[in-house]
């Protein structure tokens, strides 16, 4: 993938959301969020918060819960409930934690692929131990898409942002992981996500990458917009180009509130699950040994908490969070469909 052909998609992305942002507020979707408030239509499994890595950016330094492992048995009862409620995506994007430490992540991959409403199955991994797991492992294993977080693509930069010498697993499990995919016809979308403290064009100058772009990948880079993880990162913890984001305007609920559960490693289950570091914030909403997802999803508190966003009033660990979405994701839907019918392109 040349620079130019990076540079262009992102120009492209930009220019739809810039179209997204100014058609958004003529769109009413009173009656989408009443439809999608029905139930969950994405499930994260924190399968572990245990990690390898150290990142600059990351409020793993921070975590102040017991590390764990999700029993294989709570697993299983997250992935029939939310099955039986309709499914829809899973992912493996932990708050915290390495997926690719939890020993049962291939089978939990598998269980959660034999199920007939889970659709897309996402990993979201530093690539450490893709070579202990196995590439051939994880390109079989049910998976649509796999996301491998690099910090740079040399030993020093990686080290700087990770915190760990661990750049020769990373770099020789992406290529493994690239060379089974391609060999087994390209069944999954691989993305490589650059967490890096320098121009976009010096990281795609290393011999790591020209080795890499022989294959089919698709990159993400982020050099200039880190999240804060709710106040506990710091300007000054991150290194070089690297900047926190800018704290957005919260005047209507986050657009995840409506999506999304979380079942943390110790079976707490928490609306959102995005930066709910030792799961004991006001989004926790039960454990999985006691309740169900759908009595979770339907207790009177989310629907609270949701509509405390208009007044100001919304959990401590939202007001310092940079990654609020709003609900412009639902009026991108929204116009898209409009768009379709029309037989125009989104």
């Amino acid at each position: 993938m040349s620079t130019l052909s990076i540079v262009t998609k992102k120009l492209i992305s930009l220019g739809q959301a810039r179209a997204i942002r100014y058609l958004g507020p003529l769109v009413n979707i009173d009656d989408l969020l009443a439809s999608v408030a029905a139930r969950p239509t994405h499930l994260g499994m924190e399968v572990t918060n245990i990690c390898n890595a150290n990142c600059v950016f990351c409020g793993y330094q921070y975590i102040q819960r017991p590390k764990a492992v999700l029993p294989f048995e709570l697993f299983e009862k997250g992935i029939d409930e939310f099955d039986a409620l309709g499914g829809g995506s899973v992912g493996f994007n932990t708050v915290v934690g390495e997926p690719l430490v939890a020993p049962d992540l291939v089978k939990e991959i598998r269980y959660a692929r034999s199920k007939k409403n889970i659709g897309r199955i996402g990993l979201f991994t530093n690539g450490i131990l893709i070579d202990r797991v196995g590439a051939a492992a994880l390109v079989t294993s049910g998976l649509d898409d796999i996301t491998v977080s690099i910090g740079g693509l040399d030993r020093e930069t990686y080290a700087r942002i990770f915190r760990v010498d661990r750049w020769d697993s990373v770099r020789q499990g992406i290529l493994h992981l690239l060379q089974e995919n391609e060999s087994s016809g390209g069944r999954l979308r691989i993305s490589l996500a650059l967490r890096s403290d320098v121009p976009i064009w010096e990281s795609l100058r290393k011999p790591a990458y020209r080795e890499m772009a022989r294959y089919r990948f698709d990159l993400e880079f982020n050099i200039r917009h880190f999240d804060n993880w709710s106040g506990r990162i710091q300007q000054e913890d991150l290194s070089g180009t690297m900047r926190l984001r800018d704290l957005p305007h919260k005047h209507e609920p986050c657009s995840v509130l409506y999506r999304a559960l979380k079942i943390l490693s110790n079976g707490d289950v928490t609306l959102c699950g995005c930066r709910d570091l030792n799961g004991d914030s006001e989004l926790v909403l039960g454990n999985i040994r006691d309740r169900s997802l759908d009595e979770m999803w339907r207790d009177s508190r989310v629907e609270e908490i949701r509509n405390g966003f208009y007044a100001s009033q919304y959990p401590a660990i939202c007001r310092d969070c940079s990654l609020y979405e709003g609900l412009a994701f639902f009026r991108e839907q929204r116009i898209k469909s409009l768009l379709r019918r029309r037989g125009g392109k989104p």
